[in-house]
C-alpha cells in the first residue's frame, strides 16, 4: 500500500524532494549561463548581472584552509571550493541544497612547506598512501579486466578467523 500526502511525513520528505529538485535545476541554469563565457571578464559580467537580478549582495572573502569554517560553515562547502580552480566561478551547495554560492576564486596563494618540517612529512605521508592505494587500485581493476576469479569464500573465512 502505497502512502498518502495526509501523512505528515511523507508530505514532508515530498516538499523537500521537490525543493532540492528545484533548486538544483535553478543552479544548473545559472551555472550554464556563466560558464560558456569565453573570458573572465564576461563570465564576472554574467555573475554580477545574476546577483543583481535576484537582489544577492557580493561579498569578498578570503579563506585560510579547508577547515576554515570562519565564511563557509559546512566541510562539504569547503571542500567543493578547494577542488575549484584560479578564475574558476561555480555554484557550490550543502548537502541538502538549503544553501548555495555563487563561488569565483580571484586567487589562490599555495603556501611552501619546507623539508623536515612536521606539516610537510604529514602531507607526504598522506600523498604517498592516496597515490599508492591509486596505484593498486588500477592494478586490481586490470587484473580483474584480465582474469576471472573466484574467491572461495569458505577459504577466506577460515584464514581471517586464524588471525582473530
Amino acid at each position: 500500500k502505497l502512502p498518502t500526502l495526509n501523512n505528515k511525513k511523507v508530505k514532508k520528505n515530498l516538499i523537500e524532494i521537490l525543493t532540492a529538485k528545484n533548486v538544483i535545476e535553478k543552479n544548473q541554469e545559472i551555472q550554464k549561463n556563466i560558464i560558456f563565457k569565453k573570458s573572465k571578464q564576461l563570465r564576472l559580467e554574467e555573475m554580477k548581472k545574476i546577483a543583481k537580478d535576484l537582489n544577492i549582495t557580493i561579498n569578498a572573502t578570503s579563506i585560510n584552509n579547508i577547515n576554515d569554517k570562519n565564511v563557509f560553515k559546512e566541510k562539504g562547502i569547503l571542500s567543493q571550493i578547494y577542488s575549484m580552480h584560479e578564475n574558476d566561478i561555480a555554484i557550490v551547495s550543502s548537502k541538502d541544497y538549503k544553501k548555495n554560492y555563487l563561488v569565483f576564486i580571484k586567487e589562490t596563494i599555495n603556501t611552501k612547506l619546507e623539508d623536515g618540517n612536521n606539516e610537510y612529512e604529514k602531507y607526504l605521508k598522506i600523498s604517498n598512501s592516496n597515490l599508492s592505494n591509486k596505484i593498486l587500485g588500477t592494478y586490481d581493476l586490470y587484473l580483474n579486466k584480465k582474469y576471472k576469479v573466484d574467491i572461495n569464500q569458505k577459504a577466506l573465512d577460515k584464514v581471517k578467523n586464524m588471525y582473530r
